[in-house]
């Protein structure tokens, strides 16, 4: 069964400044028990989303919508529907040049998937375990995980760090023209390069592993159990191995 749920938030008066200046805040908090194996999907076009890990089997997520006064006829609106074990949480922006921003908060429990659309604004993800999709046309991301990650940007920079004890993943980044950084601790995932641009990293021992087979670039062992593959048209591509800092 769908349930879709239209939130209107209360309107709060804050930032008071002068009168060309004044602005209204609308604040979403919502909280649902998940089971395993969810998926949560989240657009948010303008503003910044910070992704945390939760503790428990409760998916959090906070917004605050900042309007202009003088505009707050158009303001935006919160959009969930839940089908099954997919939520899906959207915010409605009637006139996007009216809205300041809407920034998220999300606690997301561990192994259930996230998917993330955006335009502009920062996605931040802090040591999460759940399988992720990203995509954003000029959204700078940084990325602490564990778990497989789809990461797709037109413009926006890529930063993603793998935390140790990731196995048994095949993940991958693109972008257009953004630069892309990926650094990793003792667990060594075999990385394939496709750019434009000539691969640079800190560590002397992961470019002797490099072995070029047409437009690729390949780093280290091809049986590790982590790949990663990495597009990239005119960004600089950068390999961070953090044993070696």
């Amino acid at each position: 069964m769908r349930l879709t749920i239209l939130i209107i938030t209360l309107l709060i008066p804050t930032l008071n400044y002068a009168k060309d200046n004044e602005y209204t805040i609308d604040r979403l908090d919502w909280e649902k028990l998940l089971s395993n194996k969810s998926t949560v999907s989240v657009e948010n076009l303008y503003g910044n989303i910070l992704i945390k890990k939760a503790y428990s089997n409760s998916f959090v997520i906070h917004a605050v919508n900042q309007n202009h006064k003088s505009k707050v006829r158009n303001k935006a609106k919160f959009q969930i529907d839940e089908l099954d074990n997919q939520i899906s949480i959207k915010v409605i922006f009637n006139n996007p040049t009216e809205l300041e921003r809407s920034d998220i908060s999300l606690v997301m429990p561990k192994d259930n998937h996230l998917t993330i659309s955006m335009k502009d604004g920062k996605l931040t993800a802090k040591k999460i375990i759940n399988p992720i999709s990203i995509k954003t046309d000029s959204a700078e991301v940084y990325l602490t995980t564990k778990s497989e990650f789809d990461v797709f940007s037109k413009s926006g920079d890529v930063f993603v760090k793998i935390l140790e004890n990731s196995k048994n993943q095949t993940s991958n980044i693109q972008s257009f023209t953004g630069n892309i950084t990926l650094q990793f601790l003792a667990d060594k995932p075999y990385i394939d390069v496709v750019s434009g641009k000539t691969v640079t990293s800190n560590s002397a021992e992961l470019l002797m592993t490099k072995k070029h087979l047409k437009r690729h670039d390949l780093f280290n062992d091809p049986a590790s159990s982590t790949k990663v593959t990495i597009k990239s048209d005119t960004g600089n591509v950068i390999l961070i191995d953090k044993n070696t800092i």
